[in-house]
């Protein structure tokens, strides 16, 4: 994964996200952007399934369209 790695996919009212650390939690969040636009509370614990479900379409759609993805987590040289 490379330093600036996120990922969003978005289902109805639910909306996945992950971005890598430092800059995320490095782990899928769930938010209900409806009742929570700002997305500050991470649903992921209370709704796993429907995280899960939203990590396997991004999986999906990353496949389909060829998303490459970095090996290196090191900032990138100057």
């Amino acid at each position: 994964m490379g330093v600036f790695d996120w990922r969003a996919v978005r289902m109805g009212d639910w909306k996945a996200t992950w971005i890598a650390e430092p800059f995320g939690a490095g782990d899928w969040q769930l938010f209900d952007i409806a009742k929570d636009p700002g997305e500050s509370h991470d649903l992921a614990d209370e709704y796993p399934e429907v995280t899960q479900d939203l990590a396997n379409k991004w999986d999906s759609y990353a496949d389909d369209v060829g998303v490459v993805e970095r090996e290196s987590t090191e900032w990138p040289a100057n």
